[in-house]
């Protein structure tokens, strides 16, 4: 759609790919369509027409395993995507 809304919820641990956009100082082609908040997204609910009554949402979850410091180690979300593998160096 040309205009939607989405509203996120976050978790509480640091978010490694805004970790790596603060790092470089651009967004690379790898980083494209990440969310770059200090957090990680919990969940997306997408409204497609907003001011709409009633008009299609899309809900993505996302799920997380954090290693001893709270960092993720591995993301996955119900959307069907791939789920992420997290290694830091």
């Amino acid at each position: 759609p040309a205009e939607s809304l989405t509203t996120f919820t976050y978790d509480d641990h640091p978010n490694p790919w805004q970790l790596l956009f603060s790092a470089v100082g651009v967004v690379l082609p790898e980083m494209e369509g990440h969310n770059f908040s200090r957090n990680n997204p919990l969940s997306a609910d997408i409204d497609l027409i907003p001011g709409v009554a009633g008009d299609p949402h899309v809900l993505v979850r996302w799920q997380y395993r954090y290693d001893v410091t709270g960092y993720p180690v591995s993301i996955s979300a119900d959307d069907g995507s791939a789920a992420v593998t997290v290694r830091y160096q």
